[in-house]
C-alpha cells in the first residue's frame, strides 16, 4: 500500500479496498493514466481516495513517473513542555522538512532540517557552536531579525549579539545536570 498526499487529500494505493468508509473507492481501467488532476476529481469532498488494482505495483509505478516527486526529510520536534514545531510555509501549517542534498542519506537530511538555525525556541538553554568556540547560553531575539542575542545565566556576563549566519550548530539543552565532588 502506498499514500500519496495531495493537498488536503489523501490517495491510498491498494491492492484491496480501504476499510474505511470515509474513503471513495476509484478502479482505474488496465493502461489508464492517472493524473494529480483525475484522482483529485474523482475525490472530490470525501477528501480520501483508494486506488485499487489487482496490479498496484504496476500502477502506482506509472502514477509516480507521471509526477515530479522531491525527496525531503524532517522529523517531529517539541519543546520541553511538549508542544510540537510547526512551521508555517506556502499558506499551511507543517512540520520542519527540506529537500535532499546529493548523496546525503534521509535521516541525515532530517536532523539537519529539524535542527536548521532558523527553528529556535526562544529563551531555552542551547549549546551554541560558532567557527572557534562553543558556549551554553539562553537564545533571545534580536530587534535585527539576521541576528540572536546569547544571554548568560550570570548577570556579570553581557549579552552577544551574534549573527545567524556565524552559528554553525544549535543543540537544545533539556537538562543541566549540577556533578557534585561527594569527596
Amino acid at each position: 500500500m502506498y499514500k500519496v498526499y495531495i493537498e488536503d487529500n489523501v490517495v491510498v494505493f491498494s491492492v484491496r479496498p480501504v476499510g474505511d468508509p470515509s474513503f471513495v473507492t476509484f478502479r482505474p481501467a488496465a493502461g489508464e493514466p492517472l493524473s494529480v488532476t483525475k484522482l483529485l476529481q474523482k475525490v472530490q469532498n470525501s477528501k480520501r481516495l483508494a486506488v485499487v488494482s489487482d496490479d498496484i505495483e504496476q500502477v502506482f509505478a506509472d502514477f509516480r513517473a507521471s509526477q515530479r516527486f522531491i525527496e525531503a526529510g524532517g522529523g517531529v520536534t517539541a519543546d520541553p513542555q511538549g508542544n510540537l514545531l510547526l512551521i508555517f510555509r506556502n499558506g499551511r501549517w507543517d512540520l520542519p522538512k527540506g529537500k535532499l542534498e546529493p548523496g546525503e542519506r534521509i535521516e541525515d537530511c532530517a536532523v539537519r532540517e529539524v535542527g536548521d538555525t532558523s527553528i529556535i525556541y526562544w529563551g531555552q538553554i542551547y549549546v551554541v557552536l560558532l567557527d572557534d568556540y562553543r558556549m551554553v547560553k539562553y537564545l533571545r531575539r534580536h530587534p535585527d531579525d539576521s541576528k540572536v542575542v546569547l544571554r548568560s545565566a550570570n548577570p556579570a556576563y553581557d549579552d552577544i549579539d551574534v549573527p545567524k549566519s556565524a552559528i554553525r550548530g544549535l543543540f537544545f539543552v533539556s537538562k543541566i545536570v549540577k556533578v557534585v565532588d561527594a569527596g
